[in-house]
C-alpha cells in the first residue's frame, strides 16, 4: 500500500511539473477596444494598410493562439538586427497592447517583439492579414 501511495505521489508530482511548464508559455491578446490596426509588411519591399472589424477579430484570435517564451539576445544579435527575413508590424489604435512585431528569420525562427521584449514563438503560423491588391 505504501508503494502505491509513493507511486501515485510521484506521478502527480510529475504531471504537476508538466502543467507548470505549459503555464510558463506566454500569450498575448488585443484589447476589445481596438477598432483599427495599421499593418506594415516588409519582405524586401514595404507595404502598409489598415484592418478593421472581422479582420481584427481574426488577428486577435491568431495572436492569442500563439505560445511564446521570452528570449534574450546579445546586443546587436537580435532578429531585428539581422538582414533579410519578413516583418509584420501591427499598430493598434487603443488598448494596453498598442504595437507589436512578428519577425520571421528562417523556417524555425519566429519571434514577437512586444514592448522591447523578444519572445520566441513555439507554435508559429502566418498572421491572418493580406495586403490589399495594388
Amino acid at each position: 500500500m505504501k508503494k502505491l501511495f509513493v507511486f501515485v505521489f510521484v506521478l502527480v508530482l510529475a504531471l504537476g511539473t508538466l502543467g507548470c511548464e505549459e503555464q510558463n508559455d506566454t500569450t498575448f491578446t488585443i484589447d476589445d477596444a481596438v477598432t483599427k490596426v495599421d499593418v506594415t509588411y516588409f519582405s524586401g519591399n514595404s507595404t502598409s494598410w489598415s484592418i478593421e472589424g472581422a479582420d481584427i477579430d481574426a488577428l486577435r484570435n491568431w495572436l492569442s493562439g500563439l505560445k511564446c517564451k521570452p528570449v534574450e539576445f546579445e546586443k546587436g544579435k537580435s532578429p531585428g538586427d539581422m538582414d533579410g527575413g519578413t516583418v509584420y508590424g501591427f499598430e493598434c489604435n487603443a488598448g494596453e497592447l498598442t504595437s507589436f512585431y512578428y519577425i520571421i528569420t528562417g523556417p524555425n525562427d519566429y519571434y514577437l517583439l512586444i514592448k522591447s521584449t523578444w519572445y520566441y514563438v513555439i507554435n508559429p503560423s502566418d498572421p491572418p492579414v493580406t495586403p490589399p491588391e495594388t
